[in-house]
């Protein structure tokens, strides 16, 4: 064997290895599963925080502050603390200043206790519909059972000032929208406090507290994941430096198979071609000897 096709065995050798890592690492048996969704939980929040405070950073504006009222916002156990962040940051990104993220956020749950949409936990009607406002899609915004139209509530406000649509700015439409939702919700004021007392309420509480603990847990394992994963990063950087350093022997490897399998295809040509010219000679024989 000569240098290059120990080389070539070692590469083979290592990507086996490295495959099985990640296997062993990213899933395959119930326990890996469990060790992702953990990780993948606690990635989510720290994604979803670093997002808000880049957010509000940028517009000059209190992470500090806003972190005060998610928590307030999350004790009733009724959102998850990855939904909150998500809801507080699309509002932010949309343009709504603190007070009128708070009225919304506070009437979104409300709302969504009862009247969301069945396919939606409560944590998910309300970030789903802080994303219908922040993209202005009504249909979003519908999940969490606000169901007037964004674009009438923009109408609306604007007849209301002596505008047309078409004539408001973002922060005239921002405040249609908040304007909109406390009109539209005024009747399930309440509502969440009343939802934490039924089952489906404790229901709730409880997948937020079990969320709460994936969270926890993902928290505590992210070092190590992360120097496996770092590992596995420098193991994959060697392959694709030798890769690169050794292009020429992968070609002739791949052209070696590529010849032998073009002989194999030409030979089955041959037989194939030398049974259909003689197959009546064939047939003849075959049909004597039965």
């Amino acid at each position: 064997m000569n240098k290059s096709q120990r080389k070539l065995s070692a590469w083979q050798k290592t990507i086996n290895k490295t495959l099985k890592g990640v296997g062993a690492i990213l899933g395959g048996v119930t326990i890996g599963a469990a060790i992702k969704s953990t990780i993948q939980s606690a990635s989510e929040l720290e994604s979803a925080m670093l997002g808000l405070q880049s957010i509000l950073e940028a517009q000059g504006r209190s992470f500090t502050h806003a972190n005060q009222f998610i928590q307030e916002y999350i004790s009733d156990g009724l959102v998850p603390l990855t939904d909150a962040v998500t809801a507080y940051k699309n509002l932010a990104a949309r343009g709504y200043n603190d007070e009128q993220i708070k009225q919304v956020m506070l009437r979104l749950k409300d709302a969504a206790s009862f009247g969301r949409q069945s396919s939606y936990t409560l944590g998910e009607a309300v970030r789903s519909a802080t994303e219908g406002l922040k993209n202005e899609n009504s249909v979003l915004v519908d999940n969490a059972g606000v169901t007037k139209n964004v674009a009438k509530m923009w109408d609306e406000y604007a007849r209301s000032i002596g505008k047309s649509r078409n004539e408001l700015t973002q922060q005239e439409k921002i405040q249609a929208e908040v304007s909109g939702i406390l009109k539209e919700t005024q009747f399930q004021v309440g509502d969440a406090a009343k939802y934490t007392k039924t089952y489906a309420g404790r229901l709730a509480m409880l997948s937020k507290t079990l969320q709460d603990i994936k969270v926890t847990i993902g928290n505590a394992l992210k070092p190590g994941a992360g120097a496996g994963l770092e590992g596995l990063l420098e193991q994959f950087s060697a392959i694709k430096s030798w890769a690169e350093a050794n292009q020429a022997t992968i070609q002739r490897c791949g052209q070696g198979i590529a010849n032998a399998i073009k002989v194999v295809i030409k030979g089955f040509k041959l037989i194939i071609g030398a049974i259909v010219e003689n197959w009546q000679a064939i047939k003849f024989v075959g049909t004597t000897l039965l």
